[in-house]
């Protein structure tokens, strides 16, 4: 027969505090690596909630530019479409003045003639 050895109180005690080791020792690694990979969560949080935030800047950034750039070219276009208009208004009026001079111009020219007949026949 086999010799089995008894177990004292002492070889319990130490097997459990053998045990106890082992499961605090576990549970401080599993506790470590948890925190880690939480602060590393963390950490790619932050990095793209700044990313987000520059990347929304820098396209706030550039749709302002871009508007700024548009409402630029809007106020020449406006320039030159009053311009233009100012000019058409100046033309047409001078087109409108030399077409009424064009008719007056002989009839006063007529009038006038007529006149002087007239005062030259009561002279005599």
């Amino acid at each position: 027969m086999q010799h089995m050895a008894i177990k004292t109180a002492t070889d319990y005690e130490a097997q459990a505090r053998k045990a106890l080791e082992t499961w605090t020792e576990t549970t401080r690694k599993a506790s470590e690596v948890i925190v880690k990979s939480a602060i590393a969560t963390q950490e790619r949080g932050a990095e793209l909630a700044q990313k987000l935030y520059e990347s929304g800047v820098a396209e706030l950034k550039s749709q302002a530019e871009a508007n700024g750039a548009l409402f630029e070219t809007l106020a020449g276009q406006y320039e030159k479409q009053w311009q233009a208009g100012a000019t058409l208004a100046q033309e047409s009026l001078d087109a409108y003045t030399a077409y009424t001079q064009a008719f007056t111009t002989p009839f006063t020219a007529y009038q006038r003639w007529m006149e002087a007949l007239t005062q030259a026949a009561t002279r005599r």
